[in-house]
């Protein structure tokens, strides 16, 4: 059983973070999330172009983001700066690839593939790998994506050539 209680508000998902759950408890925090998608949906911002990435707080040490995703957007393959990641999908549902790093530029391997569910929670290091988010909904996605130590830029990854570039997050 949980010793942290439901979170059914946005200003309570902040109100823990402040109080420092820590890194045992990031996980812990978002699985006891339970507001619907309209707490959060005045947020929200769309586009036909790419998925959305919105920064609802960012500290010294972590970044709470919202990411909107319409059909069949996704992400580029990409590492997360030496930091980590946790998902928390609101509504809707994603697909994450994980994919093998070689030193060497080659097309990229699938490792993993993992479907994340609404109220679902998933979790990425370098160490893991380095992955891509795709939206194969027919609808809408929303996600909370929580970063530790996060970092101005990434290094995103080409899927045909595993060639590297560097990419500014803001």
């Amino acid at each position: 059983m949980s010793t942290i209680p439901k979170i059914k508000t946005l200003p309570q998902l902040l109100k823990l973070i402040h109080s420092g759950a820590g890194y045992d408890g990031i996980a812990e925090m978002l699985h006891q999330i339970d507001f619907e998608y309209e707490e959060i949906e005045h947020l929200c911002e769309w586009s036909d172009e790419s998925y959305q990435k919105i920064s609802i707080e960012k500290g010294d040490s972590y970044e709470l983001m919202l990411m909107c995703w319409e059909p069949d957007q996704e992400s580029p393959v990409h590492d997360h700066a030496s930091g980590q990641g946790w998902i928390y999908v609101v509504t809707g549902m994603l697909q994450e690839l994980l994919f093998y790093k070689d030193d060497v530029a080659k097309p990229l391997e699938i490792k993993f593939t993992e479907t994340i569910n609404e109220g679902d929670v998933s979790y990425i290091n370098d160490e893991q790998g380095i992955h891509k988010i795709v939206n194969t909904n027919h609808e809408r996605t929303v996600s909370l994506h929580y970063y530790t130590n996060p970092s101005e830029e990434v290094t995103v990854y080409d899927e045909l050539s595993g060639e590297e570039s560097r990419f500014k997050l803001h």
